[in-house]
């Protein structure tokens, strides 16, 4: 039995972002975590979230599942009932999940599947920024306004977001926070990271980490959970 009521709303932001970028992911169902890994059909990105039995007011799983789940249903679910106080029950071994509040309750099927043991790609990066969520969510919409391609470009311990279209150039500097400093200048799609901006309302600060010809990586963590999200560059002038 799992039981969520202080962390609903991170949840429902969590299953948001995944309806919205692949139709099925896989759950595993670990003694101390639920280890979500999630790679869309498109192949440029890869996303990650860990969430720790901490998440949890209960968290009790007698035997551990890779289960494959449609993302959007578990996500209507989930925001349908929660309102207060949700559990998650693993029916069938594991071919079905129970989601109750109350006496309302859904029943969703799923199927297991074998563990993904595909290791993620440890990348060297070749700059690495801490940066308020809310600069950087808002520096993803007003890139919105101007371009399909978002450039981030760091020299001199400076973080800078160049806008360019064909009437408009301009740039933005950051109040980011070095953490490891290379020139780099890099291009990345907007539209694919503008789908984490909800990562705002639970993160207060995230790790943002790029280098030349090298996919980005935001990473947001506390004591409870985990997200990692990784996309491909893209070619300046694309």
């Amino acid at each position: 039995m799992i039981t969520i009521k202080r962390n609903l709303s991170s949840l429902i932001t969590l299953l948001d972002i995944l309806r919205k970028v692949t139709i099925e992911a896989n759950f595993e169902f670990r003694t101390d975590e639920i280890f979500i890994k999630f790679i869309p059909p498109s192949g440029f990105t890869l996303g990650i979230i860990e969430l720790k039995k901490e998440f949890f007011e209960t968290y009790e799983i007698e035997k551990e599942y890779t289960i494959t789940v449609d993302t959007t249903l578990l996500y209507k679910i989930i925001k349908k009932l929660g309102k207060k106080e949700i559990n998650i029950e693993l029916l069938r071994n594991g071919g079905l999940i129970k989601c109750s509040s109350g006496k309302s309750f859904f029943e969703l099927r799923t199927y297991t599947v074998p563990k993904d043991e595909r290791p993620v790609p440890n990348v060297e990066y070749e700059s690495i920024w801490n940066i308020d969520s809310n600069e950087f969510s808002n520096l993803i919409q007003e890139h919105l306004e101007f371009s399909t391609v978002a450039n981030f470009k760091s020299e001199n311990d400076e973080l800078r977001a160049l806008m360019k279209s064909d009437l408009i150039s301009g740039e933005i500097l950051t109040s980011a926070k070095c953490i490891l400093q290379n020139d780099v200048n890099c291009y990345y799609d907007i539209e694919i990271l503008s789908v984490i901006l909800g990562i705002k309302n639970i993160f207060k600060n995230i790790e943002y980490s790029f280098g030349n010809n090298l996919p980005c990586r935001i990473k947001g963590t506390n004591e409870e959970l985990n997200f990692t999200w990784i996309l491909a560059p893209r070619i300046a002038g694309e």
